[in-house]
């Protein structure tokens, strides 16, 4: 079990894959299809449903949803946003489009925080 021991005014709790509108637009664009994965060094722990992410070189968290948490279970191995996409359609029956939406959003915001890479 991994525990976060850094004092509470550096925590961030974020919560990824809410309900967003297409035109909050995206920070990081990615290119389509790139290979994403899990950036070095970055540890995270399972608690219920969420999970909690921290990037060591910050001392900040980021706390995942049930959605995100599917999501970055999936990362373990290196995947497509595509991929990831056909994998939340199919796993919560959302539309295709509103699935790659969410995963862009996702993967944007994890990678702003310096939690995943692209490639």
């Amino acid at each position: 079990m991994v525990r976060f021991a850094h004092p509470p005014e550096r925590r961030v709790r974020v919560d990824l894959i809410a309900e967003q509108r297409a035109s909050d637009g995206l920070r990081s664009a990615l290119v389509p299809d790139s290979v994403l994965k899990r950036a070095p060094n970055v540890l995270f722990e399972r608690v219920g449903s969420d999970t909690a992410v921290l990037e060591p070189a910050t001392g900040l968290y980021t706390r995942l949803n049930s959605t995100g948490s599917v999501l970055w279970e999936l990362l373990a191995t290196p995947s497509t946003a595509a991929a990831l996409a056909d994998h939340l359609a199919r796993e919560f029956g959302l539309e295709p489009g509103r699935a790659r939406e969410d995963v862009d959003r996702f993967t944007a915001s994890l990678r702003d925080r310096g939690l995943l890479e692209s490639g």
